[in-house]
């Protein structure tokens, strides 16, 4: 696999992270006052806002459950090849 990371995965990148925020305000006061994290934008009126992690594109981005009440916990993976990723993974379990 040529494309694979250093531990001979797909997988090559994290890219965002989404969070339910069942507490918008509280949960932004925690990432921003808490850990430290930089907001890199924030869409206020939509309930959602996103904090960098990283150098470059990498986010977690909260998202205001009173907004979005369908949101669930989601994770972007760049990946080399989908495909034999998934093949990757179902053959190993």
């Amino acid at each position: 696999m040529e494309n694979a990371t250093e531990d001979n995965r797909q997988i090559k990148n994290y890219d965002n992270f989404f969070f339910p925020a069942e507490d918008y305000e509280q949960s932004k006061r925690f990432y921003r006052d808490v850990l430290g994290l930089k907001i890199k934008f924030e869409f206020a009126e939509q309930g959602m806002v996103a904090f960098a992690v990283g150098d470059e594109e990498p986010a977690i981005i909260l998202k205001d459950t009173k907004k979005f009440p369908d949101a669930k916990p989601c994770v972007w993976i760049e990946v080399a090849d989908v495909r034999a990723l998934y093949e990757e993974t179902k053959s190993s379990r």
